[in-house]
């Protein structure tokens, strides 16, 4: 199995995973500028190709500052990417969600945290630790399904 690295972006912070069927590492709150400066550094450490990004879409809904700051740090962190050799994937929520939750668009964030769940099985014990181990908060669970979204749609080969 391939490893990605999922990323959910913010306006200041960011949180992501790198994922290959189990959680090899996870950033939380990574200051944006310091996401950008190390992750060709974190895709080389892991072997990574993909970069999976959760897109932003409107779906109507009026733009703040904090939508288009995030819009505009995704934008550098993929020309960053790119740049380097790696592939990035910008994947709407909306997908990614209906991936994990079998076609059901409109899942909520307890929707997708119990197909995850379901899927990979739990975080485990500190003894004994799940491949979802380290996973909490809707930020590290978005990019993971953007992660898993990736190597399901597009990785799999």
């Amino acid at each position: 199995m391939a490893t990605i690295l999922g990323i959910d972006p913010g306006p200041k912070t960011s949180d992501y995973v790198v994922w290959d069927g189990r959680v090899q590492a996870i950033g939380r709150d990574v200051p944006n500028d310091v996401l950008i400066g190390d992750a060709c550094k974190i895709c080389r450490t892991h072997e990574i190709k993909h970069v999976a990004i959760e897109r932003v879409r409107g779906y109507g809904l009026p733009g703040s500052n904090d939508l288009f700051d995030t819009i505009e740090f995704y934008g550098r962190l993929w020309d960053r990417l790119d740049q380097n050799g790696f592939v990035v994937l910008l994947v709407p929520r909306k997908d990614a969600v209906a991936n994990i939750c079998d076609g059901n668009r409109q899942a909520g964030d307890k929707g997708v945290n119990q197909a995850l769940e379901e899927r990979f099985g739990g975080k485990g014990t500190k003894k004994n630790p799940g491949p979802l181990s380290g996973i909490s908060g809707s930020h590290l669970k978005a990019a993971l399904a953007v992660a898993v979204y990736a190597l399901d749609q597009v990785c799999a080969y």
